[in-house]
C-alpha cells in the first residue's frame, strides 16, 4: 500500500499539477482547441494552392532564391570572422585587458539572449528593408 502511495505522489501528482497549469493558462490566454480544428478547412484550401506547384512562376523565383542564398552565406562568413574576434577578445588567456575581456563576454551574453528577429527587427529600424539587414542579423 505504502508503495502505490510513493507512485501516486511521485507520478500522478505532478501530472495532475501540469494539467491544472496547462487547463489554467489556457483559459487565461484564451485557447480555444476548437479553433485548430475550425482552421483545417482553410488549411487544405492552402495546400490545395500549393500543389500542385505552377511551373511558370518558377523563373520569377530564381533570383529571389539566389539573394537568399547570398545572404545567408555573406551573413555566415561575417558571422564567423565576428565570433572569432569577440571568442578571443572573451578569453581568459588572449584578451588584452579586464575590461576588454568583460565587454566582449557581455556582447557574447547579450546576443544569445535576444531573439533573431528582435534583432533583424533592430537593424531593419537603423538602415531600412532590404537584404543588408539579413546579412547583419
Amino acid at each position: 500500500m505504502l508503495a502505490h502511495l510513493k507512485k501516486f505522489r511521485k507520478y500522478v501528482l505532478p501530472a495532475l499539477a501540469a494539467a491544472l497549469l496547462l487547463w489554467g493558462a489556457s483559459a487565461v490566454c484564451r485557447v480555444d482547441p476548437g479553433d485548430f480544428f475550425r482552421g483545417i478547412p482553410r488549411g487544405v484550401v492552402l495546400f490545395g494552392h500549393m500543389f500542385p506547384p505552377r511551373w511558370e512562376d518558377f523563373p520569377g523565383l530564381i533570383g529571389p532564391a539566389l539573394e537568399t542564398v547570398q545572404i545567408a552565406f555573406v551573413g555566415t562568413v561575417l558571422g564567423v570572422a565576428l565570433a572569432l574576434l569577440i571568442g578571443l577578445l572573451a578569453a581568459d588567456n588572449l584578451s588584452p585587458h579586464r575590461a576588454v575581456r568583460e565587454l566582449a563576454r557581455g556582447a557574447l551574453t547579450a546576443e544569445r539572449a535576444l531573439p533573431d528577429l528582435i534583432i533583424i527587427l533592430f537593424f531593419v529600424a537603423i538602415v531600412g528593408l532590404g537584404a543588408f539587414p539579413g546579412v547583419m542579423a
